[in-house]
């Protein structure tokens, strides 16, 4: 008798257990390694980007690690495959080296065309590489031009390059203009002029003697009339203490300048050259993909979240450019900026010989603003050198 009831409760038990409800099948989470170097507002911004697409997205788990941006390509190269991240935020011009010696990934044939429109054109072209897409762009950078509105005593800001040097020029008890050294600050002239340099492939474009002649004319009077009230070299050190009405100067720099000068900063677009719009070259902040990855499509699933209007509109609280054409700027002096980017920008070659070429016109200037040579004589030595071809340097892995 003991043992028949035994049974029926083992059967009753054994039914029961079959009505009850079955737990939840426990899924993985793919992991999704991610290198940043941004700081402050930007560095929020993108750990809000982590918790939202966490939220959205519970199957992959973005793990974000800080890495300063000094140490973080050689630190990249350094590190073995198997334990290196799988995306990483840097700028776009360390493109080309990278995927060359074969440590990013390629990304055509896994990108949507809801993906590619997302981006500017002129932002996707800072990532081609011999007509690969090595990166997707997420940031704008470029030069503008910013002012002192409590030394310039009006919005009213020159009109035309020329007018710019005269106003910097004739200013007393203050620096009138301030600009970085070198070929990038004046390279929005070389663009005005109609000037290239090389195609995503490596091949040369800088072989027009008109433009070079053009260009190096205007940087000779640049270097002409400085050393009074206009200064080159160091635009950001002066600007920032309230030192120079004018500094020519990266988007980069808007922050800080905000926070130093606060309602006096002003923002205008660089002016034109000639009755030519100043066509700043332009790189990006990239999302890379590691080559040796094996989580390439989870990292595209979060580059395309972070791509999206509505994340790209958080870079503008963030005080960045946002890399999506369809986000509206409301902040009025980073929509200065954006727009002359978008408009009129260049995209810089990712190219790992535009070395070569930064170097050759470093050199060029130099010949014109202190050794007195021609800006004819300098061009066509330009072109000399480079056309029809210059040897190709080997990409290095190097920083």
């Amino acid at each position: 008798m003991l043992k028949r009831h035994l049974v029926t409760l083992a059967i009753l038990i054994l039914l029961a257990a079959m009505t009850l409800p079955l737990p939840a099948p426990v899924t993985a989470q793919i992991p999704v390694v991610l290198w940043y170097s941004w700081t402050g507002t930007a560095e929020n911004m993108l750990l809000d980007w982590v918790a939202g697409y966490q939220e959205r997205t519970p199957s992959i788990a973005i793990q974000a690690e800080f890495v300063p941006l000094y140490q973080l390509r050689q630190q990249f190269i350094d590190t073995p495959n198997s334990e290196r991240p799988d995306i990483f935020f840097a700028p776009s011009d360390w493109g080309g080296d990278l995927y060359a010696n074969a440590l990013t990934a390629p990304l055509d044939v896994r990108l949507t065309a809801v993906q590619r429109q997302q981006i500017a054109e002129v932002a996707w072209a800072t990532l081609a590489y011999n007509e690969k897409t090595v990166g997707i762009p997420l940031a704008l950078e470029g030069l503008t031009l910013y002012y002192n509105r409590a030394l310039l005593g009006s919005d009213d800001v020159p009109a035309t390059w020329a007018d710019l040097l005269d106003q910097a020029a004739a200013v007393k008890g203050t620096l009138g203009l301030v600009i970085g050294a070198g070929f990038y600050p004046t390279a929005g002239i070389y663009g005005a002029y109609g000037g290239e340099l090389v195609d995503q492939r490596g091949s040369n474009l800088m072989n027009s003697e008109l433009s070079l002649t053009q260009y190096l004319s205007r940087v000779k009077e640049l270097y002409d009339r400085s050393g009074g009230t206009i200064q080159i070299g160091g635009a950001g050190g002066d600007f920032r203490d309230g030192k120079s009405i004018f500094a020519v100067d990266g988007s980069w720099q808007f922050a800080l300048y905000r926070s130093k000068l606060g309602e006096n900063l002003g923002v205008a677009a660089l002016p034109p050259v000639d009755g030519i719009a100043w066509r700043p070259l332009i790189r990006t902040t990239a999302l890379y993909v590691s080559a040796s990855s094996r989580q390439i499509d989870a990292a595209l699933s979060f580059a395309r979240f972070v791509t999206s209007a509505e994340e790209q509109k958080k870079m503008v609280a963030a005080l960045l450019l946002p890399a999506n054409p369809s986000v509206t700027v409301d902040d009025e002096q980073l929509a200065v900026i954006s727009k002359q980017l978008l408009d009129h920008g260049i995209p810089i070659s990712t190219r790992p010989e535009m070395l070569t070429y930064w170097r050759a016109l470093q050199q060029a200037i130099d010949d014109v603003a202190i050794r007195g040579v021609a800006p004819a004589q300098a061009a066509a030595d330009l072109v000399a050198q480079f056309n029809p071809a210059t040897p190709v340097p080997e990409a290095s892995a190097t920083p």
